[in-house]
């Protein structure tokens, strides 16, 4: 294959002379006009001819974003911290019910034996009549 012939290649060079012709038109090279944070550069992309208004646009389009994110986030710790609670608790009442239910088979275990030794003196299955 020939490297020349390749799509990666024709982007990656058509980038390259982009922003080798005039650097101060790249978003990653100090810029006077665009006051984002760091890391608010777009990898490859080039802000030709835009001006100081687009890139405010842009800027504050950006803040709303990341606060956006944020708020996702949030809500997202919110949700799997109320999940948590909601679990901890179903495990708990879990626990109880089946204590209980250990408690009511023994109780039914000690109930049957009692049955089974009053049988034998029992009046009511006796098929004489008094």
């Amino acid at each position: 294959m020939d490297p020349e012939n390749s799509t990666a290649f024709h982007i990656c060079s058509n980038l390259t002379e982009e922003t080798t012709s005039s650097p101060s038109l790249d978003c990653s090279s100090p810029d006077q006009s665009y006051n984002g944070a760091v890391g608010d550069s777009a990898v490859g992309h080039t802000y030709k001819h835009v001006s100081s208004e687009e890139l405010d646009r842009i800027r504050i389009r950006r803040e709303r974003n990341r606060e956006a994110a944020a708020r996702c986030r949030d809500r997202r710790r919110i949700l799997i911290d109320t999940l948590q609670n909601e679990t901890d608790h179903l495990e708990h009442v879990k626990t109880q019910l089946e204590e209980e239910i250990a408690a009511l088979e023994r109780e039914r275990e000690i109930l049957e034996l009692v049955f089974e030794a009053h049988m034998p003196i029992c009046k009511l299955n006796d098929p004489t009549p008094e």
